[in-house]
């Protein structure tokens, strides 16, 4: 699959239940939103986790850890923290984004696409939220609501072109259609000619009618 070719900031508010957190906690997840702000990964999952220790009940650091998990590619394990901060009652806004961020590979896509479609009807116009749905949509079998969302995402967010035309190729071969589908490839060839992208469809369509 091809690696996110946009990583998108993230911009949490503090809520009201993390009052209630242990200040050597909250003082370490603070920590670990800089970190996360200048794409220190590592640095932050530090942070976090040193957090959860600090306070395991702190549904703010699993919350946090679970949304950088997903932001290095390690979906599976973010997709557990976000659920424990769940259970410890997270109310942070963009939870279901995150969750749904983490269900779009390893877990059925019914949870996906209906923690999706929950998140983007309280926060509409998200580029990256459309082209997840997309790709949601796409493992789900629902492959005109998969394109649509997929063009949307590219009409919202310039920047997520590169993967948009990815999964459009990826829709129309599982629809038969390698017309359309090496048309999707012409265009990542332009728009992103040394992503891993290229050469997996490349594979993936080579020797099709």
């Amino acid at each position: 699959m091809m690696k996110r070719l946009t990583v998108v900031a993230l911009a949490f508010v503090a809520l009201a239940g993390a009052a209630q957190a242990s200040p050597h906690s909250q003082a370490l997840i603070k920590q670990g939103q800089a970190a996360l702000a200048a794409k220190d990964y590592a640095n932050a999952l530090a942070k976090f986790r040193a957090a959860e220790t600090a306070d395991p009940k702190d549904a703010n650091a699993f919350f946090f850890e679970g949304a950088t998990l997903n932001r290095t590619g390690d979906v599976a394990d973010a997709q557990i923290a976000l659920k424990h901060a769940q259970s410890l009652g997270s109310r942070q806004p963009d939870l279901l984004f995150e969750l749904g961020w983490s269900e779009v590979l390893p877990g059925p896509a019914d949870d996906a696409v209906k923690n999706l479609e929950a998140y983007e009807h309280a926060h509409p116009n998200r580029g990256l939220t459309s082209e997840l749905l997309g790709r949601a949509y796409a493992r789900s079998g629902q492959y005109d609501a998969a394109v649509a969302k997929l063009k949307e995402a590219m009409a919202r967010d310039p920047r997520l072109t590169g993967n948009a035309l990815f999964y459009l190729a990826i829709v129309e071969k599982k629809r038969g259609n390698l017309d359309a589908a090496r048309g999707y490839l012409a265009q990542l060839q332009q728009a992103a000619p040394d992503s891993q992208g290229v050469k997996v469809l490349q594979t993936a369509l080579a020797g099709g009618k």
